[in-house]
């Protein structure tokens, strides 16, 4: 059966930089979230053999959409040391090597790519990053799941449920209420993840939680009033785009032998001999 997996490229680099031990080439350059990047992802397709392989890309952070409705988004974030800069290069030569495509859309985030491509293929899709903003591309019929990365688990609707406190389809809207910190946006002020759960419970949607705000009690009833409009916004920053303008991508994965060689010449054996491994799994599977 046809399946695509899909890789939030940065998020995978940056866990590979940080959770490898430093290596580096004959240069002196840092490879080790490079070759994490290329290990990891080697790991999920052994795992799930998928016949499509996507890395989702993320925009230039100035140029992103959401920028347009709060204009410091994600500022907060510290720029990239230099060592990471140059990891972002060379992980995008590794997954090169490895054959797999590397799309993009102008202004949008790899979450927003990969939540378009996950709509568009008919079957299986498994979206593999750490972050949880994805969980709101799960569907209930468990043809997309997102493989999460550090739990290294297949998470479904029921799965976004127990982790989140709430289904795949309310994701936005609890974000909304109580906010990301990772993103840079706070939530309704005094809206705690109990609160959310509690409103969100009671009206069905955030949609529905302003039609019925004199209704809603209590202390979270008067927070949520004093910052509807606050919520709407996060609102629109933590809503994935699944209409991103991407034009039709080919992503049929067949593994190619002269990898073995690129990886090689790149100064990553461990990383070529597991390739060649891979390979010739493939291989066996396929004369049984």
């Amino acid at each position: 059966m046809p399946a695509l997996l899909i890789v939030d490229f940065a998020n995978v680099v940056h866990r590979s930089y940080y959770g490898y031990p430093e290596m580096r080439n004959a240069q002196g350059v840092p490879v080790h979230g490079a070759f994490g990047t290329g290990q990891t992802i080697l790991r999920l397709i052994d795992l799930y053999r998928p016949t499509h392989v996507i890395a989702a890309m993320d925009a230039p952070r100035t140029q992103l959409r959401r920028r347009e409705i709060v204009a410091d988004y994600k500022d907060h974030r510290e720029p990239a040391e230099e060592d990471m800069r140059t990891q972002f290069h060379i992980a995008e030569e590794v997954i090169a090597r490895m054959g797999i495509v590397m799309v993009g859309a102008s202004g949008e985030e790899a979450d927003d790519v990969a939540a378009t491509l996950a709509r568009r293929f008919p079957d299986q899709v498994i979206i593999a990053t750490g972050d949880r903003d994805l969980f709101g591309a799960i569907t209930s019929d468990g043809r997309v799941g997102v493989h999460l990365m550090g739990h290294d688990e297949l998470i479904d609707a029921e799965g976004c449920t127990r982790l989140f406190g709430v289904p795949p389809h309310l994701v936005n809207d609890f974000k909304a209420l109580v906010g990301d910190s990772s993103d840079g946006y706070p939530g309704v002020r005094g809206i705690g993840p109990k609160a959310a759960q509690q409103i969100l419970t009671q009206c069905g949607s955030l949609a529905e939680a302003i039609k019925m705000r004199d209704y809603i009690p209590g202390m979270a009833g008067r927070r949520f009033r004093e910052g509807m409009a606050d919520a709407e916004r996060y609102y629109a920053l933590a809503t994935l785009n699944a209409e991103a303008d991407i034009p039709p991508v080919k992503a049929r994965w067949i593994p190619q032998p002269e990898t073995v060689t690129h990886l090689i010449e790149m100064e990553m054996p461990t990383l070529a001999e597991r390739f060649r491994l891979f390979l010739r799994s493939q291989v066996d599977t396929d004369t049984r």
